[in-house]
């Protein structure tokens, strides 16, 4: 179902990957790395990581082969790093595999 969504993954993101939590209670995270996604700039309400309702703004599509998680940040064009707010993932139902993986920020 999402798989034409695949071939729009091209776009340039920086993924930056939570390590761990510094002695004063910041996160600390790992050199940014450059991966390919899809955005897409809409505003949608969403339950968050934390169970409120919040207002994404954007969209982020990844390939399955991109691995990130709900603690990690994405940036833009060299802008300020973004939280992640919801990830999801649609599998395909005839093999059960991963098709997409959706961040919401």
């Amino acid at each position: 179902m999402y798989s034409s969504l695949l071939q729009w993954c091209r776009f340039p993101v920086m993924v930056h990957r939570y390590l761990s939590t510094d002695v004063n209670g910041d996160a600390t995270y790992a050199e940014p790395t450059t991966e390919t996604c899809y955005r897409v700039d809409e505003m949608r309400k969403i339950t968050d990581k934390y169970g409120t309702e919040y207002t994404s703004y954007a969209t982020v599509y990844f390939p399955p082969s991109v691995t990130v998680s709900e603690a990690d940040m994405l940036s833009f064009d060299d802008g300020a790093p973004c939280e992640i707010r919801k990830l999801q993932g649609y599998y395909d139902g005839n093999c059960g595999e991963l098709s997409i993986r959706v961040a919401y920020l």
